[in-house]
């Protein structure tokens, strides 16, 4: 059992922390013993006995300067390691270095006959309290900076020896989740007559795909696939030939029984207020959700889920309980979730989302980058909400092949991709896609590379459900209780949990190792409500 010691106005940040890494753990009470001291803020305990595992997290010292530092990349066992604020360097003499960088050492070792100590020159607590509402910016987009600040910690637990349980964040017998979303923006070509959208779908069919093609970027298929649209276009516009925008059939085709999440805007040709982006009244949709109702009812019975893709949800409690209702009468159930259109939010989106009823949000994410914006692949619930649980978005097929951000083909968005996805099979949580309704119809053509990033994930032992599912899922997890002695004691699981295949991590007591060198731990089902 983990003892941490931490201000009071701290214990929030510390409870969403031991969610995140779901191990057993109290707060410290004066005059307690503890056998596993975390010192994360606040003055250091007076303990009764020293304990066998101390790791305290330091970013100030006496002689600091009390500046805030640009993000610093630190090392440790061949990861780096982005720190966003202060920093407190150690010499040689305060112990072993195992967290470094070309101009200093930030983490320390020293081992002695009773402690073993670990000293991290940061905030711990102030690193995921910015991840978990900022997020970090786009040019550390591809690390996953929570999720290491969550190995680092299990590490220096590891490498002590000491006795550790855990349940991780996936399955048994599953590598991770795999989150299949599609924003429905256009769902239409013929809703957008000669509009902008069309013209620039135009635009791009015939001059773009010709330079495209020219630069080697695209087959000659898609420059002819591409051009037969463009030529078909007057014939879509007057409703003599089918609509190429209209892809919930070609989608159900490609994912081959994998479910997945659709969402839907609310209202045709609302932009929604207060948006302070550029050409916001380019944000409103064309065409009318009511209007698909057959599609939503396809795909619902297909197995996938119709969410809500908000306007003015982000802002607006009164708006956030309409746009759900309106989904919830063009598919004929209210939505369990949302993600906000052009990924609007601000600090306080998370409470009024929660408020409104949703059980998970799945904004957090890039327009403009591939990766982890909270820096984790773990579900997590954001700083002021009871219930909503914050499903985050990695990988967006329009930060990837859109010239105005990533701007790749099809084998550098592959070599993109693969990093996020392989972080995500090797720690566990959800890896989230995010494809847009046309991005497999002419001129994106992005069905053959979606469909082999899917064949990719599919051999990787991942398990593919609905947004909805997987944020029931990290609920149950939130569920379960450790016994008072942690370790060896009982694991609830939350009512009706017993069936969802979570698992128990058993790290063993051992003799202290060097970091990265601990046994590996032992994985058991839990199948009961009581293990």
């Amino acid at each position: 059992m983990i003892t941490v010691c931490c201000a009071d106005a701290d214990r929030p940040l510390v409870n969403e922390l031991f969610e995140l890494f779901k191990t057993p753990f109290r707060f410290h009470t004066p005059g307690e013993e503890a056998r596993i001291l975390l010192h994360c803020s606040g003055p250091a305990p007076e303990l009764p006995a020293p304990p066998s595992c101390v790791i305290t997290y330091s970013p100030t010292a006496q002689n600091d300067s009390g500046q805030s530092n640009p993000p610093r990349a630190v090392q440790f066992l061949g990861h780096e390691l982005p720190i966003y604020g202060l920093l407190r360097a150690f010499s040689p003499e305060d112990g072993e270095p195992f967290l470094v960088s070309r101009d200093g050492v930030w983490g320390v070792r020293k081992m002695g006959e009773e402690t073993d100590a670990f000293h991290l020159g940061y905030d711990l607590l102030a690193e995921l309290r910015l991840l978990l509402t900022d997020g970090q910016p786009q040019e550390w987009a591809p690390v996953p900076t929570l999720d290491l600040h969550i190995a680092l910690l299990r590490e220096c637990l590891r490498a002590a020896g000491v006795e550790l349980c855990e349940v991780p964040p996936r399955p048994h017998g599953v590598s991770h989740f795999v989150c299949l979303t599609h924003d429905v923006d256009f769902a239409r070509l013929r809703d957008h007559g000669l509009d902008h959208s069309t013209l620039g779908f135009l635009h791009r069919a015939t001059v773009g795909s010709f330079r495209k093609w020219l630069r080697r970027d695209i087959p000659a298929r898609y420059l002819a696939a591409n051009l037969l649209a463009a030529a078909k276009t007057p014939l879509i516009l007057a409703g003599l030939a089918r609509d190429i925008w209209l892809c919930f059939d070609e989608y159900l085709r490609l994912e081959d029984g994998r479910p997945s999440t659709y969402f839907m805007i609310p209202y045709k040709d609302r932009p929604g207020e207060n948006v302070g982006l550029d050409h916001p009244e380019r944000r409103a949709a064309r065409y009318d959700v009511l209007s698909l109702a057959p599609e939503l009812h396809k795909v619902r019975e297909a197995g996938c889920e119709i969410g809500l893709h908000g306007l003015d949800a982000w802002r607006d409690p009164a708006a956030a309980q309409d746009e759900r209702q309106r989904i919830a009468q063009a598919s004929g159930e209210t939505p369990a979730g949302v993600r906000m259109h052009w990924l609007c939010f601000d600090e306080g989106s998370p409470a009024v989302l929660d408020r409104a009823g949703f059980a998970y949000d799945s904004t957090c994410g890039y327009n403009d980058a591939v990766g982890f914006r909270a820096g984790t692949a773990i579900v997590f619930r954001p700083s002021g909400t009871e219930n909503l649980l914050e499903v985050p978005m990695h990988i967006q097929d329009m930060a990837l092949f859109n010239s105005k951000y990533m701007d790749r083909n099809a084998a550098q968005a592959m070599d993109d991709c693969m990093p996020v996805a392989d972080h995500v099979l090797a720690h566990g949580g959800v890896l989230t896609l995010l494809w847009h309704m046309r991005s497999v119809a002419p001129e994106r053509n992005l069905g053959e590379f979606y469909q082999e990033l899917l064949q990719i994930l599919s051999e990787r032992a991942t398990r593919f459900a609905t947004a909805a599912d997987i944020a029931a899922w990290f609920r149950g997890r939130r569920g379960i209780i450790f016994g008072d002695d942690g370790d060896d004691g009982a694991v609830l699981l939350a009512e009706g949990a017993a069936t969802q295949g979570y698992a128990l991590l058993r790290y063993p007591a051992g003799a202290r190792t060097a970091m990265g060198q601990a046994p590996a731990p032992r994985e058991t089902p839990l199948q009961s409500d009581v293990d």
